[in-house]
C-alpha cells in the first residue's frame, strides 16, 4: 500500500473506464483479461484499479459499462489478501472488489426499477405488480416513489395492496411486501380504516415497527384504537401493544384501568406489570397494593412484580 502509486492507479483506471465505455460483453471481458495479463502491472495495481471500476460502476455515469463487467468483478477473486484477525488459517481480499461490485449491482437494479415505476405513477394497477415484481432492495426505494404520488393514486394504490394482501397470506414474501406498502401509504394518508384493515391482515414479523409508527405518527385517539385492536394477536405483539398504550397510562384512566384488569390474562399479565411500572400516575402504586391481596393467585403475583418494578426504577432514578 506504501508503494501503490494512486495518482497513477487514478489514471489507469479512467482509461479502463474509457476503453469499457459502450463495449459489448465479449469486448469488455476481453478488455478486462488483456488488463489483466499486463506484465508491466503487480497485482496489487490491477486490483486497485479493479476496485476503483467497481466504484466507478454504482455511479449513474457507470450504466454506461456493459452488464458483464460487474459479472466479471462480482465473480472476481481477489489474490492480494491479508491474515484475518482472528485467524492465522484465513485471509480477507485488502481490496473487497466483489463486495463493492455486488453494491453497484444493487444500486443499478434500484435506478433501473425506479425508472420503470416513473410510468406507473398513474396506473396503480401496474405500479403495484411492478413493485411486486423486483428485489426487496428496490421495492424500498419504490416505498418512498409511492409517497410522492398525487393523493388519489396513493388511495386507489393502498386500496388495491390491501385487496391483495387479504388473498396472500399464503405467499409470506408477498405478503410482507404487501405489509409494507400498505403502512407507508395507510400512515401517510392517514387512512385509519385502511389500518385496521391492515392490521387484521398484516405480516406479523412487520407489526412491531408499524405500532411503533402507529404510536409516534398518528393522533391519540387513532393510535390508541389501533393498539387496542392488536390486543387479539399474537401474545409478543399483544405485549408490544400494551407497552405503546402504557405510555398514554397517566393521561388515559381507561388505558389505566385495563392495564390492572389485563394482570389476570396469561397473555397480557407481564406485559400489563411492566406497563404499570413505568406509569407516573399517583394511584398506581396504592391500585397495585390492593390487588396483592386477591383471591387470583395471578393477579396477586403480577400486582406484586409491578410493585418490585416500581421500587428499582425509583431506585435507579435517585
Amino acid at each position: 500500500m506504501l508503494v501503490l502509486d494512486r495518482k497513477r492507479n487514478k489514471q489507469l483506471a479512467d482509461d479502463l473506464v474509457g476503453s469499457l465505455h459502450q463495449q459489448t460483453a465479449p469486448q469488455s471481458l476481453t478488455i478486462l483479461d488483456d488488463f489483466k495479463s499486463n506484465l508491466e502491472l503487480s497485482t496489487i495495481e490491477i486490483e486497485y484499479t479493479y476496485l476503483k471500476l467497481a466504484e466507478f460502476a454504482s455511479s449513474q455515469a457507470g450504466a454506461q459499462l456493459n452488464p458483464a463487467v460487474l459479472d466479471y468483478l462480482i465473480n472476481y477473486r481477489s489474490q492480494v489478501r491479508l491474515i484475518h484477525p482472528e485467524s492465522a488459517q484465513h485471509s480477507l481480499p485488502l481490496f473487497n472488489i466483489r463486495a463493492v461490485a455486488s453494491g453497484a449491482r444493487t444500486l443499478q437494479l434500484r435506478r433501473h426499477d425506479l425508472l420503470a415505476a416513473q410510468s406507473f405513477g398513474q396506473q396503480p394497477q401496474a405500479f403495484l405488480q411492478h413493485y411486486l415484481d423486483v428485489m426487496p432492495v428496490s421495492q424500498a426505494a419504490l416505498r418512498d416513489a409511492s409517497l410522492v404520488l398525487a393523493e388519489t393514486h396513493q388511495q386507489q394504490l393502498l386500496q388495491s395492496s390491501l385487496q391483495l394482501l387479504k388473498q396472500s397470506q399464503a405467499d409470506t414474501a408477498q405478503q410482507a411486501a404487501l405489509t409494507d406498502l400498505s403502512a407507508d401509504l395507510g400512515l401517510q394518508l392517514e387512512d385509519f380504516a385502511a389500518l385496521t384493515t391492515l392490521i387484521e391482515h398484516a405480516d406479523n414479523r412487520r407489526l412491531p415497527e408499524i405500532l411503533d409508527k402507529i404510536n409516534t405518527s398518528l393522533p391519540a385517539e387513532q393510535g390508541k384504537a389501533l393498539l387496542y385492536q392488536c390486543l387479539s394477536k399474537s401474545p409478543e405483539i399483544a405485549a408490544i401493544a400494551i407497552h405503546y398504550l402504557a405510555g398514554f397510562s397517566a393521561t388515559d384512566m381507561k388505558i389505566h384501568h385495563d392495564l390492572l384488569a389485563w394482570l389476570a390474562e396469561p397473555k397480557t399479565a407481564a406485559a400489563a406489570a411492566l406497563g404499570l411500572s413505568t406509569s407516573n400516575r399517583p394511584e398506581v402504586k396504592p391500585d397495585l397494593l390492593q390487588l396483592t391481596a386477591s383471591p387470583h393467585p395471578q393477579t396477586a403475583r403480577y400486582a406484586r412484580l409491578a410493585l418490585n418494578l416500581l421500587a428499582e426504577s425509583a431506585l435507579e432514578n435517585q
